[in-house]
């Protein structure tokens, strides 16, 4: 009998173990997943540059994606001037990031063109130089339940709003 008793509070030891281990993981889980992610969102960006005294303008739609543990897709399409003519640009860039002392730190893993990109790679780093770079940096702030500004390093680049599926 007393052996019996002996291996019953064994196993509820065990079972109090196992639930609270389990606990921690999922609270671990919801915590590694759910804080410092970037979210899911979309944005109109216009740029305009100053060429030879003549302004040129770019509308450019920015959907950010999230496409797998700390990593993000920028899809990116639009029109782009230079001094020259216009250009259309149709990207996906593929990047992983880290969080750190409030930025986002974006590293580029790989950069699609689409077939209805015909924009020269020079024209990119002139007029749009964030889509041609291999590392960058973002602060994401929230400005409200839906709306995030994007901010580089001395100005807001984009307001990015969510959308519901």
């Amino acid at each position: 009998m007393k052996l019996s008793i002996k291996n019953n509070h064994k196993k509820y030891i065990f079972l109090a173990i196992s639930l609270l281990s389990v606990l921690m993981i999922s609270v671990m889980s919801f915590l590694m997943f759910s804080l410092h992610s970037v979210p899911a969102c979309k944005a109109v960006v216009k740029v305009i540059r100053t060429y030879d005294g003549e302004e040129k303008e770019s509308v450019i739609l920015v959907n950010l994606v999230p496409s797998g543990f700390r990593e993000m897709t920028f899809i990116v399409n639009g029109q782009a001037a230079s001094a020259q003519r216009g250009y259309t640009l149709s990207r996906m860039i593929e990047a992983d990031y880290k969080y750190q002392s409030g930025y986002y730190y974006f590293r580029v893993k790989d950069i699609k063109k689409m077939p209805a990109d015909n924009i020269i790679e020079d024209v990119v780093s002139k007029t749009l130089p964030i889509v041609n770079s291999r590392n960058f940096f973002l602060k994401v702030e929230a400005l409200g339940e839906k709306s995030f500004v994007f901010t580089g390093n001395r100005a807001p680049a984009f307001i990015c709003t969510t959308t519901e599926n």
